[in-house]
């Protein structure tokens, strides 16, 4: 379940990937690698069923794509250094906030440890793409969480 929250805005939403997840898991069970990690095994079945959702309903999504000429234009190519959130729940909470597309992006990239080309050939989008929503995640990610900021001190 905390790795569908992770993909979707509400719980009810997310429930319904959790348990599109378990079906998957559940018929092919008999495939399991008893060699590996069940839980490593378990996740990757959930980010998968997340990514193919996400595939699935790209239409809706609103997707913006960007060459790599407009990526360095407007954003540079440097990584900004990741930032450090004080809890899982509040981090969620600003991840949140933008754009589901570009949030997804970032959980493949960023939290589930894929490269920018893997992240491109599963939701079938350019690297640049996939650069881009991670840059715009990072700006978002840091904006909101600058606003929280000046909302406690204030």
């Amino acid at each position: 379940m905390n790795v569908a929250l992770r993909y979707k805005n509400n719980e009810d939403d997310a429930a319904f990937l959790a348990n599109e997840g378990f079906i998957k898991v559940l018929s092919t069970i008999e495939k399991i690698d008893t060699s590996t990690s069940i839980v490593s095994w378990l996740r990757r079945i959930m980010v998968n069923t997340a990514i193919d959702d996400f595939r699935k309903n790209k239409k809706y999504t609103g997707t913006l794509s960007m060459t790599n000429h407009d990526f360095e234009e407007v954003y540079g190519l440097s990584e900004e250094a990741d930032l450090e959130f004080e809890s899982t729940e509040f981090f969620q909470s600003l991840l949140n906030q933008i754009p589901r597309a570009t949030s997804n992006v970032f959980n493949i990239y960023a939290i589930d440890g894929y490269s920018h080309k893997e992240v491109a050939e599963m939701l079938e989008i350019s690297v640049e793409t996939s650069k881009w929503h991670v840059k715009q995640a990072r700006k978002k990610l840091r904006e909101l969480y600058n606003q929280s900021e000046n909302r406690k001190v204030g």
